[in-house]
């Protein structure tokens, strides 16, 4: 029974100490995106209970960043925005289940995001499909789309409360710095020039988007079934 407690204080000791690095890990991801992949592949190198002492360990981050903030704030902090996202298939379904479990389903949603970039980036760093070769990259693609996820997801959900040119600028200027970020660490992994790292970020992206909008509609479905007007649109 002490060996439980014990564990447990660590764990939550542990948990409290990577919140508080967030910030710090944070502005590296976005400051310094060329840094990543040796903060990394180091720590994977490293013995478990002394891997991540300076910085949030990249599964953690992308659901304390990423995925709280994006599930907090559509359904919590702007109730009246997520209304007006009525037409979204999932964002119906998951306003119908428990915060719990709508943290569960948009962990699951969102981590398509970083699945799908780390397998172009695996492809086409000519590595056979494995966990040695996988963990690493998407340890990688965790803190990069946390980041994206953390500092987008509001500006995104307000951006019909603005006028739409200056929203078209803002996520014009906001696909650019991600599309910068990922062409970075792609010329660190893949040692592309600099043309050819942008077209394998480009390429990144279209994977996620596309890995992510197949996620949403299969979630959407197992979570309510088939919409009734959608089999209203198409009897005869």
């Amino acid at each position: 029974m002490r060996n439980i407690i014990d564990s447990v204080e660590t764990l939550l000791g542990d948990l409290l100490v990577w919140i508080v690095l967030i910030p710090k890990t944070l502005v590296r991801g976005v400051a310094w995106p060329r840094s990543l992949p040796e903060l990394v592949r180091s720590e994977v190198e490293r013995q478990s209970s002394n891997r991540y002492n300076s910085y949030t360990p990249p599964g953690l981050f992308f659901l304390l960043a990423g995925v709280l903030p994006y599930v907090a704030g559509l359904y919590t902090f702007i109730p009246e925005l997520a209304a007006k996202q009525a037409g979204h298939l999932l964002y119906r379904r998951l306003a119908a289940l428990s915060p719990e479990q709508a943290l569960v389903v948009g962990f699951v949603y969102l981590a398509t995001l970083p699945v799908g970039a780390s397998l172009v980036m695996c492809s086409f760093r000519h590595e056979p499909l494995s966990r040695s070769a996988l963990k690493p990259i998407l340890g990688i693609q965790a803190y990069c789309w946390g980041a994206v996820l953390l500092i987008g997801v509001y500006p995104m959900l307000i951006a019909d409360l603005v006028p739409a040119v200056r929203a078209l600028r803002f996520l014009a200027v906001y696909w650019l710095w991600f599309i910068y970020q990922e062409s970075v660490i792609v010329s660190v992994e893949t040692k592309a020039k600099p043309f050819r790292a942008v077209i394998i970020a480009l390429t990144s992206w279209c994977a996620a988007v596309v890995l992510a909008g197949a996620a949403q509609i299969a979630l959407a479905l197992a979570i309510g079934g088939i919409p009734s007007s959608w089999l209203s649109s198409r009897a005869p």
